[in-house]
């Protein structure tokens, strides 16, 4: 029944139809800017700002700059570097964190170095992960999930094309080789578009540029191949505009020569389509250009600078987004915070439309699997107030959490045609207090942890007590009971038999008097 459910609440997530809108191409006009240039890296990183470092300027001049664009107040900021670099890619980790790989060095060479930027105190890190790619340029990378970035093909140093799919994960500083196309590809286009994918398009082969678009899934380790570009395109660049959809600008065609472009198409998962999209005022024709996103979850613009025209490098900064949909809901403030053990999620509205209510999700940082929380449906504290241009408090407590563990949290607005729009992520720490006395009892940490089907529970009581110890899934159903007894005081250890479970993460609850101890368990079969 409890993966029925489950199954049932994706499918009627699935099946609402997400609409976008029309929106538009914007010049700005900082007052500081970098100077014009092609083949640097730009990346999403936080809080509605850009990341752009290296690449060639006018004349050729290698580049080791790194700038941040803020887009709510439009300016550029310098900041550190770590040296020369271009051709590399960048992609966003998460928090304000952004990884760089590869590219070419002052001397031309190509490198297999691995850096972290931070943008909270303006550091570049060497990494030095293990099991390291080897060296390459005209490779792309795009963010996969929070602390995890997916890198596919490029140029080696011998001068051959790569057929490689690489993960690169934060939490273990470790690459690891994924299942590859195989064809080598460069001067390709690789964007996030939800759920653990990424999408793979504009693709140069060593026979030619191709029109192929392909989808990786993390959780399946898997290819396959999607609807075709309507043209074929190489050189230009991709990114996540949310509700599973992606945008393609510019690039080169090829029919006998090279011919510069500077059309938009949005790509849909969920109609497998893409569809030029027109607009009042686009950028340029070019090539060798950086797009990145202002956020990850869908709800921001789209920042792009540079790029290259017959040599002639560009210093143009546009931003794609603001058209004239009005969402139905106008969210001011969407918070998250630790209070004893529970997470306490509020938010408000400045005016809503249409509104019938809000839907909540989370995941563990660090996992692509977003989990029911609550929704409208089920709670009356998340129905939506229809429409209004009066102020709103909603707020709602997830108490199945686990200690020690750092969620993020989602929130959507559902509006009377069933369409869901989702806002901002918030990420918030439950404070561990495995092994803390409370009440007369401690619960000790659990060994094997991860396990295969058997695990051990100590626990200790000071005084007599009825205890009550529980073995539940991620969403707090319960799985097992291990304990449910008066005991006397004393030392105790429990084996634990959970073959019959599923692989996943569950959440170890001991109870008594009042008071909860948690602990995560991770199953692996």
């Amino acid at each position: 029944m409890q993966n029925l459910t489950l199954r049932t609440y994706w499918l009627i997530l699935a099946a609402v139809i997400i609409c976008r809108a029309a929106d538009d191409w914007t010049q700005k006009s900082p007052s500081t800017k970098p100077s014009a240039r092609s083949r640097h890296a730009m990346a999403y990183i936080g809080d509605d700002k850009v990341i752009m470092y290296g690449g060639l300027t006018t004349g050729g001049v290698k580049n080791g700059e790194t700038w941040i664009y803020d887009f709510s107040e439009n300016t550029w900021t310098q900041m550190s570097n770590p040296g020369v670099r271009y051709d590399h890619a960048m992609a966003y980790l998460g928090g304000d964190q952004v990884l760089m790989f590869g590219g070419s060095d002052e001397n031309y060479t190509k490198t297999s170095s691995c850096w972290k930027y931070d943008l909270s105190d303006n550091t570049w890190t060497e990494t030095n992960p293990n099991n390291r790619p080897g060296s390459r340029r005209y490779h792309a990378m795009a963010y996969i999930g929070d602390g995890k970035v997916l890198m596919v093909g490029g140029e080696h140093e011998s001068g051959s094309y790569v057929d490689e799919t690489w993960l690169y994960e934060t939490s273990r500083n470790t690459w690891t080789l994924k299942n590859g196309l195989g064809f080598g590809m460069f001067l390709h286009s690789l964007a996030y578009i939800g759920d653990d994918k990424v999408l793979l398009a504009g693709i140069r082969k060593s026979d030619g540029i191709v029109d192929d678009t392909y989808l990786f899934d993390l959780s399946e380790n898997s290819w396959t191949q999607k609807a075709d570009l309507p043209e074929i395109r190489a050189n230009g660049a991709m990114v996540y505009i949310g509700g599973s959809q992606t945008m393609f600008f510019g690039g080169y065609f090829y029919n006998g020569d090279y011919w510069p472009r500077n059309t938009s198409y949005i790509y849909s998962l969920s109609n497998n389509s893409w569809t030029t999209d027109n607009n009042s005022s686009a950028p340029s024709e070019r090539i060798e250009h950086r797009m990145a996103e202002t956020s990850m979850d869908g709800t921001g613009y789209i920042v792009l600078f540079g790029g290259d025209v017959n040599g002639t490098k560009n210093d143009e900064t546009w931003t794609f987004g603001g058209g004239d949909y009005s969402l139905p809901v106008e969210l001011t403030a969407f918070t998250a915070e630790c209070q004893a053990g529970s997470v306490l999620l509020k938010w408000s509205t400045e005016s809503e439309t249409e509104n019938l209510g809000f839907v909540l999700e989370k995941r563990i940082l660090d996992t692509g699997i977003w989990l029911p929380v609550a929704d409208y449906r089920m709670d009356k504290a998340l129905q939506g107030h229809g429409s209004t241009s009066e102020k709103h408090e909603y707020q709602y407590t997830d108490k199945a959490v686990i200690p020690g563990t750092t969620y993020r949290y989602r929130l959507a607005d559902v509006d009377y045609s069933g369409k869901v729009t989702w806002h901002k992520e918030v990420e918030v720490r439950v404070e561990a207090k495995v092994g803390k006395m409370a009440e007369n009892f401690s619960l000790g940490a659990v060994y094997p942890n991860p396990c295969n089907a058997t695990f051990t529970v100590p626990f200790t009581l000071t005084v007599p007590m009825q205890v009550h110890l529980t073995l539940c899934d991620i969403s707090g159903r319960p799985a097992l009971t291990i304990v449910n007894d008066q005991l006397p005081a004393g030392v105790y250890s429990r084996t634990v038999q959970a073959d019959k479970l599923s692989s996943g993460i569950y959440i170890l609850n001991l109870q008594s008097s009042g008071k909860t101890h948690c602990q995560k368990v991770l199953l692996m079969k």
